[in-house]
């Protein structure tokens, strides 16, 4: 029985809308192309930011595949412009393909609707479900899966090997076009048009894998019988059977005519259907048929298969490098947009080592990533006081960061017109409260530290990680007060506490990135940093020349095994200048 779309629009190159990227709600669907089974996932980031895709049970997506336990994952961050997804490949054994790309064990990579990932014996396809379907074209298939046995012959192995001397200049030129092709659009037209002229078919199409409603992509078409009509029709059987990797030739006969929605019934006499193979998988599709000719034309002789196929094969070297370049200039681009963030950033961080009034500290921040959401800020009140600051804001990325931007610019103006850090966390509070997307917050503590009366003044508003500690090296936590987050509760009143800081006391503030760290290796993922390994650090190295921020970031990387650490990290040492 023939499945029909919904609606048909024109096929022509000039009213083709490339695939979109994922739209700002970031739903979309991992669809299978081809595989042993068919399987779909529907990522929803409204519901799960990270979904897992393997053979052991309570993965996500399940392949029933003995290679790996676990495949690969897609980790949805909301930190960006719209939730935007990534593709990891998590040590598989056979690896994973984006678009034909080898992708590098843990490594993100970015992906959007039209995408092709190939996951051990399956080909997936990324689709939007939320595209409305003027950004598709569909065509009708028509189910003949009932045709007789010989109406569908396999094209012989050694197509493509016996080309006509006469079209070696072709077929030269053809590839000329085909690689001088800048996008998909231009690619498809140039190879439909090199087909058309080597195999003398009138009708041609470059189509996308066929779906599982039984409807297809059209990239670009020519030809009366596809290109200008209001619904067209293409033998699914044909279709289904190039998608598995081989091409395949339609020929007519006696028998075809009793077939119900028969070949012969649209009007062909030969089709050919060549799938274009990128690293192994179908990445798309060459079809031709003879729909407009008077009669058969036995001008289609093998040797039009062979040139289809050639043709084909070109496609795909042209595809792989456009697919290349494309997935170079996303992580190109989103490198671009985090670099410049991250150098936005550290205008505004404060110097790493510096005298201010009577004290001086060492402060550093190291993003997790490019960006960070931990802040650090030192500011001078007057001749006597200064005020210390460091805060993290939940969640990751740019989004992150412009709400540590934001916040950094207000509490330092509250700070400097009150003198007083409840009073300045209030006010930051009010501010952010409107300004906070449901479960955005931030944890912050800030003191203002008086070298006149050699006292400090401080607020913790659910941050937790600050230390006093005396000259005897026995430490204080300084984790009393209000303890709520700022941006949790609207009305939100934060105290300030007292405590004397006298010469020789140090004050010793850290973020949880440095608490919460953990190795790279997965194995010892359970053991965090701690905050006592972090004070223990300070505690070794007493003399006032010592750069404890230094040693402590030294002995953070051993513990995970690596410079690049899992989550920001910020630290901050200040004491009475010597």
């Amino acid at each position: 029985m023939a499945t029909t779309s919904e609606r048909s629009v024109d096929l022509s190159a000039a009213n083709r809308t490339p695939i979109a990227p994922a739209k700002p709600n970031g739903r979309l669907s991992l669809v299978t192309v081809s595989g042993p089974t068919m399987v779909k996932l529907g990522l929803e980031p409204s519901e799960k930011l990270t979904y897992t895709i393997g053979r052991q049970r309570g993965q996500d997506l399940q392949l029933d595949d003995p290679a790996s336990r676990q495949h690969a994952m897609l980790v949805c961050d909301q930190e960006t412009t719209w939730p935007q997804w990534y593709l990891i490949d998590t040590k598989s054994k056979n690896g994973t393909q984006l678009n034909g790309v080898q992708l590098e064990a843990d490594r993100r990579y970015p992906v959007r609707a039209g995408d092709l990932v190939q996951i051990a014996h399956w080909t997936f396809r990324f689709t939007d479900p939320a595209s409305p379907e003027s950004e598709k074209t569909i065509v009708r298939m028509v189910d003949d899966s009932g045709a007789p046995a010989g109406t569908i012959s396999e094209i012989g192995h050694d197509a493509g090997s016996n080309l006509a001397h006469q079209r070696l200049s072709l077929l030269i030129e053809c590839a000329k076009a085909i690689h001088q092709a800048e996008d998909e659009q231009s690619l498809a037209k140039a190879v439909i048009e090199a087909a058309i002229v080597g195999t003398g078919f009138p009708n041609a199409a470059m189509l996308r894998p066929m779906g599982e409603d039984n409807s297809i992509d059209v990239v670009c078409a020519r030809g009366a019988t596809l290109s200008n009509v209001e619904n067209p029709q293409i033998s699914s059987s044909l279709v289904k059977r190039a998608q598995t990797g081989k091409p395949y030739r339609m020929t007519h006969g006696d028998t075809v005519s009793s077939l119900y929605h028969s070949v012969q019934s649209l009007g062909i006499d030969e089709a050919l259907c060549v799938p274009i193979i990128l690293s192994g998988m179908t990445t798309g599709i060459l079809y031709l048929d003879s729909r407009g000719e008077s009669a058969y034309n036995d001008k289609h002789a093998a040797d039009s298969a062979d040139f289809a196929v050639c043709i084909a094969q070109l496609a795909a070297m042209a595809m792989a490098n456009l697919m290349r370049r494309d997935l170079e200039v996303r992580e190109a681009m989103m490198q671009a947009e985090l670099n410049a963030t991250g150098e936005a950033q550290r205008l505004i961080l404060p110097l790493r080592r510096a005298v201010v009034g009577a004290f001086e500290y060492i402060g550093e921040n190291r993003p997790g990533r490019t960006v960070s959401g931990d802040f650090l800020d030192i500011v001078p009140l007057d001749r006597h006081r200064v005020a210390v600051s460091l805060g993290d804001v939940s969640g990751k990325g740019m989004v992150a960061s412009v709400l540590m931007t934001v916040s950094v610019g207000f509490l330092r103006a509250a700070l400097q017109q009150y003198g007083d850090p409840g009073m300045a966390v209030s006010a930051l509070n009010e501010y952010l409260y409107p300004r906070c997307d449901s479960g955005r917050f931030l944890t912050l503590w800030t003191a203002v530290i008086d070298a006149e009366k050699q006292e400090m003044v401080y607020t913790d508003a659910g941050h937790g990680y600050a230390f006093r500690f005396d000259d005897y090296m026995s430490r204080q936590q300084l984790n009393e007060g209000t303890g709520l987050p700022v941006g949790v509760v609207a009305d939100s009143s934060y105290q300030s506490l007292r405590i004397k800081f006298q010469p020789g006391h140090r004050l010793f503030v850290i973020s949880d990135g440095i608490v919460e760290q953990m190795p790279a290796n997965s194995a010892q993922r359970k053991h965090q940093f701690g905050e006592s390994a972090a004070c223990e650090i300070l505690c070794s190295a007493p003399t006032a020349s010592c750069d404890h921020v230094e040693a402590l970031f030294a002995a953070l990387e051993e513990h995970v095994g690596a410079p690049q650490l899992d989550d920001d990290a910020t630290a901050l040492v200040l004491q009475y200048a010597s």
